[in-house]
């Protein structure tokens, strides 16, 4: 494909965190877990009721999260009753509500399937808190205006239900349309103005929240 260095749009790296090994490099340390209790270290080190879980993986979270909790549990003394999450739905992951979604969501037939689509892959079967938002406000299941098909929902919906506090929560870590081949940039000025036209923002903030989101995504390649 003759590709070069100028061709790559941005770069990722995971940095994955190991329990500390004075006897080795990284190359030698394990990669296994570890759950350390400090109350039982000697010395000014020694914190009592303080669990720490060390290493690991993301996709592991629940098999340590479950190790945790039962080694909690046994040092409180208390009975540990027997739940297995690993068979449990992540949230938005209810199959039979996902297929009831062309029946229950509003607009749904009126949609680009390109929408739909994206709305499914992000949202699951949690479209339904997006429903209740429409609900309330009809005008809530219009796109943004410039968005890519942002519904004005999604936006309400991650500052009043998911613990958006910025733009750049919004549009980065919520709707996630940093990861689309434009970063974000062809619409995170349409969805900053439903934003601040919505929730009351001054200019100033407006500004400012669409100034830090072009400095996160400029870690991403020199021309933003």
């Amino acid at each position: 494909a003759s590709l070069t260095v100028d061709d790559v749009a941005f770069t990722y790296a995971g940095v994955r965190p190991l329990a500390f090994d004075s006897t080795g490099g990284g190359t030698k340390t394990s990669r296994r877990h570890r759950i350390i209790d400090h109350g039982s270290q000697e010395g000014p080190q020694r914190l009592h009721g303080l669990i720490s879980l060390v290493g690991g993986k993301l996709t592991t979270y629940r098999s340590t999260a479950e190790e945790v909790a039962k080694y909690v549990v046994s040092k409180l003394q208390h009975s540990c009753l027997s739940i297995d999450t690993a068979k449990l739905q992540l949230p938005g992951g209810d199959h039979e509500e996902i297929a009831a979604l062309p029946q229950t969501f509003p607009l749904w037939s009126m949609m680009e399937p390109t929408v739909t689509s994206r709305l499914v892959n992000t949202y699951g079967s949690r479209l339904t808190c997006l429903t209740k938002l429409i609900d309330q406000d009809e005008t809530l299941a219009e796109p943004i205006i410039g968005s890519g098909g942002i519904l004005k929902a999604e936006v309400v919906h991650s500052f009043e239900s998911e613990m958006a506090a910025t733009l750049e929560d919004v549009v980065a870590r919520r709707i996630m349309m940093t990861w689309t081949p434009s970063l974000g940039v062809d619409y995170v000025q349409a969805i900053g103005d439903f934003a601040a036209d919505y929730f009351g923002w001054q200019q100033t903030r407006l500004e400012e929240e669409l100034r830090n989101y072009f400095t996160h995504i400029g870690r991403f390649g020199p021309q933003y």
